[in-house]
């Protein structure tokens, strides 16, 4: 069991299978992130909660791989300077994290440095940022890995390198799972049509423990394919990724118009100096207006 919040902010126990588990692990080329791994690096470090289902991609794919694995601990992980001494001491040369905290991470002219030697940087969990994706480059990291999936669907089910890609996205299924993308009337969309991504195959989990109607209402049967309703927004490029779009439940309406908070964000964060974005709708002198909170190197205006 790996208990999840979701939306409803009430921890739900998702029955994640062995099956799930060791096809994810599998060092198999399409399984693009695995195999680089295990086939080019010798040494993990892991800054993730055991909590958290990201987790699962740091000690087990060492310990399924023969891998190294170095767990930092928690005045570690919070501090750039001892998880740049502790880069340096045990030559590690993989490092895993939401883009959000390793972009603090490289804050820390020490940290860019003591991860140039890093043979790849996996990050998921959230939005990948363009920022990091620069930084990255700028460090000529050889592999570098934009990893997505609801903990649902067992850690991940796409990937994508992201070294020479010319566009950021979620790539394309892992390993023995089938995609779709469909509307609100259950029709499979074509390409570049937004929908919701619908994520499936036998790896996927059971459920959830003793939840029998959520259960019911995300994990459906569609085309003979038994799926997980992800609950986001995605379309397919003509290259055969998968490009989420946010939340389905993260859309309003302001003003009549449809707007998608996270594309907002998006596209606040590729302003010249802005480190985090949050944007959100907030009632100013009895109207609504949308808002962005923003961090910045300097003074600036979005």
């Amino acid at each position: 069991l790996i208990y999840t919040s979701g939306s409803t902010g009430r921890p739900k126990g998702v029955m994640i299978t062995h099956k799930g588990i060791c096809n994810y692990l599998q060092p198999h080329p399409a399984n693009r992130h695995v195999y680089a791994m295990a086939n080019e690096a010798h040494c993990y470090l892991g800054v993730t909660t055991l909590s958290f289902d990201m987790s699962l991609k740091e000690y087990g794919v060492c310990l399924f791989n023969g891998l190294t694995y170095v767990l930092a601990d928690e005045d570690q992980c919070n501090n750039p300077i001892e998880l740049a001494r502790l880069f340096r001491e045990t030559g590690a040369d993989i490092i895993n994290a939401t883009p959000s905290r390793l972009l603090n991470y490289m804050e820390l002219s020490d940290f860019c440095e003591a991860i140039r030697n890093c043979r790849c940087v996996l990050s998921g969990g959230e939005a990948y940022s363009e920022r990091l994706l620069s930084r990255l480059k700028e460090l000529q990291i050889p592999h570098v890995f934009n990893t997505y999936g609801p903990t649902e669907i067992t850690v991940s089910s796409n990937c994508k390198e992201l070294t020479n890609a010319e566009r950021i996205s979620i790539g394309q299924p892992l390993l023995n799972y089938t995609e779709f993308v469909v509307d609100t009337d259950g029709n499979e969309l074509p390409v570049g049509v937004v929908g919701e991504l619908y994520i499936g195959g036998e790896v996927i989990a059971k459920g959830y423990n003793n939840l029998d109607k959520q259960t019911a209402e995300r994990f459906v049967t569609y085309k003979g394919v038994r799926c997980y309703r992800s609950g986001d927004y995605a379309r397919w490029t003509s290259e055969g990724d998968i490009v989420t779009l946010g939340r389905m439940d993260n859309q309003i309406k302001l003003r009549g118009l449809r707007i998608e908070l996270g594309e907002v964000e998006a596209a606040a964060g590729k302003v010249e100096g802005v480190k985090q974005v949050v944007v959100m709708v907030k009632t100013i002198d009895g109207t609504e207006h949308l808002c962005a909170f923003y961090r910045a190197d300097r003074e600036i205006a979005i």
